[in-house]
């Protein structure tokens, strides 16, 4: 039950969904963020924190289609009409609402989060897993043997420190009006993981090398979900070429800085807890 007495609403999905039609995400995502933020301007204004995703800078290419992309906590992006992707789409609209609701004099937070793929305490994954779009990216190079030169390392945070991260965070009054990029600043190495595991036949290709192996598979329509989600989870499905192989670097210098004076430190993956992962989604 809502009362007068909430000084404090935090509003993320219950777990994550990267699939699904624009209405699903759209009600999931928009709407019930403007129903929540007209709740907490309402009698006593109540602060607003907001859980997002680090991938919606991920198609955040400046007009001048440099290939690398520095991307802060400060940055707002806007590309609302160019961002075909329905899951970030929604996720971005959403951010513009909570930010244009500090109008209101609400303090709204963003929370920008990387890829949830376990908890670290037991290794447990959600229960919509093939909804998740890395899942089918991690899915598609393993059973194909392949990597690519370009990205082998994975972004993956567990959740539970990251809803510590967010916890350390979110009632402090640095917290005004700001935004975090809260991901595992460790990335997971996915050819260190090959080498530990030491997996026979693994190929090294670059991105136009992956094009081919696409195309024979684009052949078979068993292989046809598999792919459009893969490409769908890397942000290769978009209008912009140049978007598609850009490379973003999401910068979290703040966000560190604070969260170490908060005495919270990241752990790197191991590869015992990727083999445990890999066993509950393949």
């Amino acid at each position: 039950k809502l009362t007068k007495q909430v000084d404090s609403v935090i509003h993320s999905a219950a777990s994550v969904k990267q699939l699904g039609s624009y209405d699903e995400m759209n009600k999931a995502n928009v709407i019930t963020t403007i129903n929540l933020l007209e709740f907490s301007k309402t009698n006593k204004l109540k602060d607003f924190h907001y859980i997002s995703t680090i991938s919606l800078l991920k198609n955040n290419i400046k007009a001048s289609k440099l290939w690398h992309n520095y991307c802060t906590e400060e940055h707002l992006p806007n590309m609302l009409a160019t961002l075909n992707n329905i899951y970030l789409k929604t996720k971005l609209k959403a951010e513009n609402h909570v930010a244009s609701y500090r109008s209101y004099g609400l303090n709204t937070n963003i929370y920008r989060v990387g890829n949830l793929a376990f908890m670290q305490k037991n290794m447990v994954v959600q229960k919509n897993v093939d909804s998740v779009a890395i899942v089918y990216w991690i899915k598609y190079f393993l059973q194909h043997n392949i990597y690519l030169s370009s990205i082998h390392k994975l972004d993956i945070s567990p959740v539970d420190l990251t809803a510590k991260a967010i916890i350390k965070l979110f009632d402090k009054n640095c917290s005004y009006q700001s935004i975090y990029h809260v991901f595992n600043p460790y990335p997971f190495d996915l050819l260190e993981y090959a080498r530990w595991k030491k997996l026979p036949n693994i190929k090294v290709i670059s991105d136009s090398e992956l094009a081919k192996y696409v195309i024979k598979d684009l052949k078979k329509e068993e292989h046809y979900d598999s792919i459009f989600k893969s490409l769908l989870a890397h942000g290769w499905m978009g209008q912009d070429g140049i978007s598609q192989f850009a490379k973003n670097i999401y910068l979290q210098n703040k966000t560190q800085a604070t969260l170490k004076k908060l005495d919270f430190n990241w752990q790197s993956i191991t590869n015992e807890q990727f083999q445990e992962y890999l066993n509950q989604i393949l």
